[in-house]
């Protein structure tokens, strides 16, 4: 089984090849974002949009107030949240100490619109209880080993205020790699209302009021 260590995430591939690339907000963009995803014709930023489609319909999901990204990874999930939505702030963490290189310039593209990013622990968010209008994760819960996984989304629960949203995609496939908790749709949203989730469809989620 994979197992996460500072040592391990700092030396894993996908990771280094490209942050040292980031020296500023306009690098980000013109390296991660605009670039086609691997060989394909598609480019991280298109990709990344096709994912959210599945929780937000392209924006239409009436999303407001302040949020939390789930491991922000390059910042794609924040990036395209963002543009759709010009009222939300949000916050942002992730479990990887070589993406703190990244929080600078993902803040200084939004300004005023990430209040708080911070390299941390998704069993243990620093935040109080009910403070958030919705919580994003993006091709996050399948990179966390079972008991993670299960602290994870009771702190999802925990910080999100009543009646408010998360937003839910995994990635499917086989478990590879730094991938290893790949599971079908329909048992993670078992797992998701067992712990008092309301499922809205496969990928949105709702706290009870």
């Amino acid at each position: 089984m994979y197992k996460y260590s500072a040592e391990l995430l700092n030396t894993e591939p996908e990771n280094t090849k490209y942050v040292d690339q980031f020296n500023n907000s306009n690098d980000l963009i013109k390296n991660w974002y605009h670039i086609h995803y691997n060989t394909s014709p598609i480019t991280v930023e298109q990709k990344r949009i096709s994912k959210l489609n599945h929780i937000y319909d392209s924006g239409k999901l009436p999303l407001s107030g302040h949020g939390l990204e789930m491991a922000f990874g390059f910042g794609e999930s924040i990036y395209v949240l963002l543009n759709w939505y010009k009222n939300i702030t949000m916050d942002a963490f992730d479990f990887n100490p070589l993406l703190s290189k990244i929080i600078p310039f993902i803040k200084d593209l939004y300004d005023q619109k990430i209040n708080d990013m911070w390299i941390g622990d998704s069993q243990k968010i620093t935040k109080p209880d009910n403070y958030y209008d919705f919580i994003n994760s993006c091709s996050f819960f399948e990179h966390l080993p079972e008991e993670v996984y299960w602290n994870t989304i009771k702190e999802t629960i925990r910080g999100r205020k009543p009646g408010k949203y998360l937003g839910c995609y995994l990635d499917k496939g086989k478990n590879y790699g730094e991938h290893i908790r790949c599971v079908p749709i329909e048992q993670t949203k078992k797992e998701l209302q067992s712990i008092g989730f309301l499922c809205i469809n496969d990928y949105i989620y709702q706290k009870p009021k």
